[in-house]
């Protein structure tokens, strides 16, 4: 991918979210945006679950 594609991406993406800020904003809802911080840390719990999970069976 050439970095103009890519910058070009960047921005749709950016567009998008900001799209979905002000639907968001408009009609009082809840975000439903991710941000990769909450996703790891997502990620870690479900895989702390499973460990957990693992655990009680034993």
């Amino acid at each position: 991918m050439g970095e103009r594609e890519r910058v070009f991406w960047i921005g749709v993406r950016k567009a998008m979210i900001e799209f979905i800020r002000a639907i968001e904003i408009r009609y009082g809802l809840e975000s439903a945006i991710v941000t990769n911080a909450q996703r790891k840390e997502l990620q870690r719990y479900v895989k702390d679950s499973k460990v957990i999970d693992i655990e009680q069976q034993s």
